[in-house]
């Protein structure tokens, strides 16, 4: 069926008897602006407009819309490729943003949620290749679909409304965003897919909300954001494969870890990731998950069952017991030899990793930091005396 209005533009659309409303499914005449109504007549009634099926404006000129306050959802593709498309509203009424919705709208550079909506689902694509600066995701958004912002090369902010529900954001979501710097992951998170954050090559900072629900990150989530320097990865278990590939970390902390992937963390020649667990059973790891050069810290007791456990044991000379690998010691300068190594040790000179030293030293000491501590990566002298 159909209707002209009194802006001459033809709609068409169909009844939809078990919710008593109406989907447009297509529409002529319209300009470069379009007010699509809130209602349109069916057996001498005014009928509420729902749905918008796909690709009804797809590939158009327009270059504004007003959405109808009775819309419940936009289909696949609606407003793909409307490529002089500069922004829109989307009304509290709408729960879900169809697969490609507003697809390579390279115009579009924002999208404003009206307060108190009821969206929750952003579709596979729904804003890939659009010019957005920034975005907002409302809280009550549950899942953020593939690619849903990919190649969005201008978003430079993220961020997600307070007490947000959302469970998941899909592979390839954020990937190649070129701007953006940093992300606060929603506490209510379980998974990021494959991809999710990769090639973002600004990107520094990955947070996590207190009291996060984070249980894994999909393959490759990060590969290439090479800028990445700063995530908190202890309440992670699963790691895929190549997650943090080229990520370049000094320090990682896989305490929940129950699995890491084939080159997880595999990154730059020269790089020495320091790496903290604090489960005593080892992880599941895949053969070459980390680069040669990174030293693990682990339990004490867990040292021997980490170096003989499967995988793990290719990295053996650079498992060490926190116990011993972390130290704070007070040491008194000597006259003929270092005070430090009296302090830990013969049997300790190349177990320690990060050393705190507090007293007097002397260039002896300097001489056994330098030649003798092979493996230490982090020395605290601001409470020493150089004397």
């Amino acid at each position: 069926m159909y209707t002209i209005g009194s802006d001459n533009i033809k709609w068409i659309y169909r009844y939809l008897a078990d919710s008593n409303s109406m989907c447009i499914t297509a529409a002529s005449g319209y300009g470069e602006e379009v007010t699509i109504p809130n209602t349109l007549p069916y057996n001498g009634q005014d009928v509420d407009v729902t749905h918008i099926e796909g690709y009804v404006f797809n590939n158009t000129n327009v270059t504004s819309v007003t959405l109808p306050t009775t819309l419940i959802s936009i289909g696949n593709g609606a407003f793909g490729y409307c490529r002089a498309l500069t922004s829109i509203e989307i009304p509290a009424s709408v729960t879900t943003i169809g697969v490609d919705a507003f697809h390579s709208c390279t115009s579009l550079g924002a999208v404003i949620f009206e307060a108190n909506t009821a969206l929750q689902i952003i579709g596979n694509g729904a804003f890939m290749s659009c010019a957005l600066t920034s975005i907002e995701i409302p809280a009550s958004v549950t899942s953020i679909g593939n690619y849903s912002f990919h190649l969005c090369k201008n978003l430079a902010t993220v961020a997600f409304e307070e007490n947000s529900a959302l469970l998941s954001i899909g592979e390839w979501a954020f990937n190649d965003c070129d701007a953006l710097v940093s992300i606060e992951i929603p506490a209510s998170v379980k998974t990021l897919g494959g991809d999710v954050l990769s090639w973002c090559d600004r990107l520094t900072t990955v947070l996590f909300e207190d009291n996060s629900a984070i249980e894994s990150i999909g393959n490759y989530a990060f590969y290439g954001s090479r800028a990445l320097n700063n995530i908190d990865l202890s309440n992670v278990e699963v790691i895929g494969e190549g997650a943090f590939l080229e990520c370049n970390f000094t320090s990682i902390d896989l305490s929940s870890a129950t699995s890491v992937g084939w080159q997880a963390f595999t990154a730059n020649e020269g790089e020495e990731p320091l790496i903290t667990i604090n489960n005593t059973t080892p992880a599941t790891i895949a053969s070459g998950a980390f680069p040669e050069s990174a030293m693990f810290l682990v339990p004490g007791s867990a040292t021997t069952t980490y170096k003989t456990a499967d995988v793990w044991s290719d990295y053996a000379s650079r498992i060490f017991g926190r116990d011993v690998a972390v130290q704070t010691i007070e040491v008194t300068a000597q006259e003929d030899g270092s005070g430090v190594l009296e302090a830990i040790g013969n049997e300790n000179q190349t177990n320690i990793v990060d050393l705190t030293v507090k007293g007097t030293i002397n260039g002896y000491d300097f001489v056994m930091f330098k030649d003798k501590m092979l493996n230490l990566r982090f020395l605290d002298l601001s409470e020493a005396k150089i004397v």
